[in-house]
């Protein structure tokens, strides 16, 4: 081995021993760091929440929810008879047609749970889904636990909220259009007031 042969092995070896002692130390250093306590704001939440604060405000008393829509969006019954907090409800831009939504909503009472021999808890039903295939996520909004489903080529998402009653459960299904970028921003303003 020539002088030129030794000086370049010395130099490789140099580099290879400090990336190596980097990629040892790394994740000590990140784990003593620990997580930043300072919270960030982008400016993608601040201009969305300016978005959106003179939008229409729908509040449902009755399954403990609110969510925002814009002013030239209405909400649509399902059943025209029927308008009261329970009833499925789509929001559309007005003057569309009936299936051209951006945001749904439904409610299956008693969904889970009690003698009928259906599965008895939102996380039995939700290791089921996974079970058949249905890519569920689970998020926790509000401090209340959603799970999430992408469903056919329409480019809809269901989120599941399940409402703890006596000795069942109830269903709250919030249906997102994501092909429309407004669906996912009246989704963003959901918040559980029970």
């Amino acid at each position: 081995m020539n002088v030129d042969q030794k000086g370049f092995a010395r130099a490789l070896l140099f580099v290879v021993g400090v990336a190596l002692v980097g990629v040892v130390s790394y994740p000590i250093f990140v784990r003593k760091m620990g997580p930043s306590t300072q919270k960030t704001t982008t400016t993608s939440d601040s201009a969305l929440a300016d978005e959106t604060a003179d939008w229409k405000v729908y509040n449902n008393t009755q399954q403990g929810f609110q969510v925002r829509y814009p002013t030239e969006y209405e909400i649509f019954w399902d059943d025209e008879i029927s308008q009261n907090e329970g009833a499925p409800f789509t929001i559309r831009k007005i003057g569309s047609r009936k299936g051209d939504y951006v945001f749904g909503f439904d409610n299956l009472p008693n969904f889970l749970g009690g003698d009928t021999g259906k599965m008895q808890t939102p996380e039995e039903w939700n290791d089921n889904q996974i079970r058949l295939g249905n890519g569920h996520t689970k998020k926790v909004i509000d401090g209340h636990i959603v799970y999430m489903s992408k469903y056919g080529a329409d480019g809809s998402a269901t989120h599941f909220r399940f409402v703890k009653n006596a000795s069942t459960y109830d269903m709250n299904w919030f249906s997102v259009n994501e092909n429309e970028d407004i669906g996912n921003k009246i989704f963003s303003t959901l918040k559980f007031t029970k």
